[in-house]
Parts: C-alpha cells; sequence; structure tokens
C-alpha cells in the first residue's frame, strides 16, 4: 500500500511540468492581463518545459511503466495545443479583428469620452492616465501648460495635485474613469501638440493594445507611413491606427507588417 502511494506521489510529481505548460496555453489563449502574472508564469513554464524535454527522453526508456507512457502522451498532447495556438494566431488577425468590433460596439461612447477629456484638461497641455483592473489609477504623466519637462506621477505623492496642474479635478476623473469603464478601456493619453488621442484598451501580458485616435483626417504621409512601415500599427480608416505595444531591452513593438497585411486584405481602411 506504502508502495502505491509513492508510485502514485512519484507520478503526478513528473506530470507536474506537463500540466504547467498546458495551463500557460490555455491562459494566454484566453487572456492574460497581469504582466506579473504572464511573467512569473512564463518563467516558471520555461523551466517546466526543460524538465519536460528531460522526462521525455528518460520515458522514452521504459514504454512499459505506465507514468512514462503518460509522459509521453501529455508531452504530445501539449505540441499539438502549442501548434494549434501558433497556428490559430497566425491565420487570424485576431486582436485587431477584435479591436474593430470593440470600437464599433463602444463608439458612441468613445466619441463622448474623448471629448469629454479634452474639454476637462488644460489647453495646451500633456496627459497620459491609465488604470489598472481596478480602475484605479495606475500610471499618470503629465506636462502643464507652458512647462517643458513632462512630469511622472511618484505613488509615495499626492495624485491630486498633479492632476490639477493640467486642470482635472476629482469629479472629473471620477467621471474619465467611469467613461473608460463604460467602453471597456482602461487609459487616454492626449497632447494637443499631435492632434490625437491614444485610448488604451487592455493589456495582454506583456502586450498593451490601444488605439491612436486622430481628430481629422490622417495626412497622405501619414496613411503611406501606416501602410508601409514595418511596426507602426494597423490602419482602420483615416482617423484610426490599432497598435499593439510591446516594449523590450531592444526597444519598442507593434503589430508586425504580416499581421497588419493579413488584416488588411480583409479591411481596406480607405
Amino acid at each position: 500500500m506504502e508502495n502505491k502511494k509513492i508510485d502514485l506521489f512519484h507520478g503526478i510529481w513528473m506530470l507536474l511540468p506537463f500540466f504547467i505548460i498546458t495551463l500557460f496555453i490555455v491562459l494566454r489563449w484566453i487572456d492574460i492581463e497581469s504582466f506579473l502574472v504572464f511573467f512569473i508564469l512564463f518563467l516558471v513554464t520555461l523551466t517546466a518545459v526543460f524538465a519536460a524535454i528531460v522526462l521525455i527522453i528518460l520515458a522514452f526508456r521504459n514504454l512499459k511503466n505506465k507514468w512514462n507512457k503518460a509522459i509521453i502522451i501529455w508531452g504530445a498532447f501539449n505540441v499539438l495545443f502549442f501548434g494549434t495556438y501558433c497556428f490559430y494566431n497566425s491565420t487570424h488577425s485576431i486582436f485587431a479583428e477584435r479591436m474593430a468590433k470593440h470600437y464599433e460596439k463602444n463608439k458612441t461612447g468613445i466619441e463622448e469620452l474623448c471629448d469629454y477629456f479634452v474639454n476637462a484638461i488644460d489647453d495646451s497641455c500633456y496627459v497620459d492616465l491609465m488604470f489598472d483592473k481596478d480602475y484605479e489609477i495606475s500610471k499618470l504623466v503629465v506636462r502643464p501648460i507652458g512647462g517643458e519637462d513632462y512630469i511622472k506621477w511618484d505613488h509615495n505623492s499626492n495624485v491630486n495635485s498633479l492632476l490639477l496642474l493640467v486642470g482635472l479635478n476629482d469629479e472629473e476623473v471620477d467621471n474619465i474613469q467611469k467613461k473608460l469603464k463604460d467602453v471597456g478601456c482602461i487609459g487616454i493619453c492626449y497632447s494637443d501638440k499631435y492632434d490625437k488621442i491614444n485610448l488604451s484598451w487592455k493589456y495582454r501580458g506583456p502586450d498593451r493594445f490601444y488605439y491612436e485616435l486622430f481628430n481629422r483626417p490622417m495626412t497622405d504621409e501619414e496613411k503611406d507611413r501606416a501602410l508601409t512601415c514595418g511596426e507602426c500599427g494597423i490602419p482602420y480608416n483615416d482617423h484610426i491606427v490599432f497598435h499593439n505595444f510591446v516594449g523590450t531591452p531592444w526597444g519598442y513593438l507593434d503589430f508586425s507588417s504580416e499581421q497588419r497585411d493579413k488584416y488588411l486584405k480583409k479591411h481596406q481602411p480607405w
């Protein structure tokens, strides 16, 4: 009886890396919005992959053992599962399509939000305001009227004093928070210098998806850049560009030209 318990515990322990890999693929597919959770799970999964490879190699030495058979079967399943995930994402501009559907569904609310935000803040200033999943302020960067330097909110300081520098009071911030929540977005950034708003839709692991909303039709130069630049987002129409921001040690990444071209085969922006 004791030997069976030890054998069962040993078998479960050996299958743990394969369970972690399966869990990672599932969570990646259904969206992990927390970067911290994604990063920790990624490191754990990376360790699990190395362990799984070693276990599979060892399992082939004794195929009569039931746990070794389970290791090989689950390993094969994970390979097929991951392959299916990669194929699905490579053949569908899934997030550009989802961004388009989300925008059309919330178009009126987004327009009202943008108008309210621009009218609420002082003229000739810069504001980048982000909320976390509980809609508490997580990031604030401002440049007041006549200022040259950008001021970033220190979480140990009073955020209200920084908001007042750009003309935002508590009631206006609450309204912006509510309007963002109503349209399913988490952040908004505006500078009249660039005549556009960046509206953050959601996080997915390290990726941040946002809309670049121009206050006027894009120029021919801007259109040409959106259609030909390697990683400059995906144009939706002459006022909107979809972006997938990914910060890396090597710089800024966006939707690839391949993802853009696949989406634009189905949707012509102008």
